[in-house]
């Protein structure tokens, strides 16, 4: 800008342009009682200037608090407690999201069994699925976990538990409880080719 008092001075000055939250969303979660979770806002769009949130927690007697990053803390406790968590936006946008969290006792056993509750075969064939299913103590626990194989090339399994025989060779299936505890437990099965019989043991 040039001034307009014939001194031909110049000013120069930069205009920011402030992106404001459009979207806020917030998921529900679980926990064990005693572990922490971040919860992880889907904040929308991509480009806006200040994702920065103020975090609170719903009233509670279980010591359930939350920090300013989202980070929520608990204690252990007996039974199942859900509470509300709340994020605003400090961006003037006055978008605001609020989910439930529930905090379960933490698991400290997990078993793997077929899905007749029996124990797992040892051995499939090639070309064939299995259902295995995961059980905890306490059962007031989440009951929620994450399947992983040894080796996909041999067999997978799905997040629901249901392995599927590849090719021949042995493979170790996981079910880890998924609330923060790392509990699991595994299980080892021989694939076999189709023309070999099968163990029953």
């Amino acid at each position: 800008a040039t001034a307009k008092d014939g001194s031909g001075k110049k000013a120069s000055f930069k205009i920011q342009v402030v992106k404001l939250m459009k979207t806020l969303e917030l998921k529900d979660a679980s926990v064990a009682g005693g572990k922490a979770i971040t919860l992880k806002p889907d904040i929308g769009p991509a480009d806006v200037t200040n994702k920065k949130l103020a975090w609170s927690v719903s009233e509670n007697e279980y010591g359930i608090k939350i920090n300013g990053s989202g980070k929520l803390s608990t204690k252990a406790v007996k039974e199942p407690v859900t509470v509300t968590v709340t994020a605003t936006a400090l961006d003037g946008s006055g978008m605001t999201a609020s989910c439930d969290v529930t905090v379960y006792p933490a698991t400290t056993k997990v078993t793997i069994s077929g899905n007749d509750g029996s124990a797992p075969p040892a051995s499939i064939d090639v070309d064939t699925e299995l259902q295995l299913t995961a059980s905890c103590e306490p059962v007031t626990a989440a009951n929620v976990y994450t399947w992983k194989s040894s080796n996909d090339k041999i067999a997978t399994v799905d997040p629901n538990g249901v392995v599927t025989a590849l090719k021949a060779g042995k493979v170790k299936i996981t079910a880890t409880a998924a609330d923060g505890t790392k509990k699991s437990a595994s299980v080892t099965i021989k694939v076999v080719a189709s023309t070999e019989t099968p163990s029953k043991k």
